[in-house]
């Protein structure tokens, strides 16, 4: 899966990216593709859907459950700077070299 390049292009330096994904394999790609193209502020977050009995004396999950999971990952767009910070961030998410990489 990964990230389309066009949403990259879509969003101003700082946007806001979301996307749902049903399955870990799929936030793993997601995940390298967003550290390739320079997204911080990363999270990651299951969401889970469960039904309960609607009877007001005994409020609880109902005996069965089926359901679907599913993951939603937040990430912002950043743009490389040479400020201190900027430096330590991109080193962070690995879109930047380390002091030891620039050394050899």
């Amino acid at each position: 899966m990964g990230l389309h390049p066009q949403v990259r292009a879509a969003l101003k330096p700082g946007g806001f990216f979301c996307s749902l994904v049903p399955t870990f394999n799929q936030i793993e790609d997601l995940l390298l593709s967003m550290r390739r193209s320079r997204f911080a502020f990363v999270e990651v977050c299951e969401i889970l859907l469960r039904y309960f009995k609607p009877e007001p004396a005994r409020i609880r999950p109902t005996d069965r459950m089926v359901a679907h999971t599913g993951f939603l990952i937040f990430g912002r767009r950043i743009e490389p700077v040479q400020d201190e910070r900027g430096i330590e961030l991109a080193q962070e998410i690995g879109a930047a070299p380390t002091e030891e990489a620039e050394n050899t």
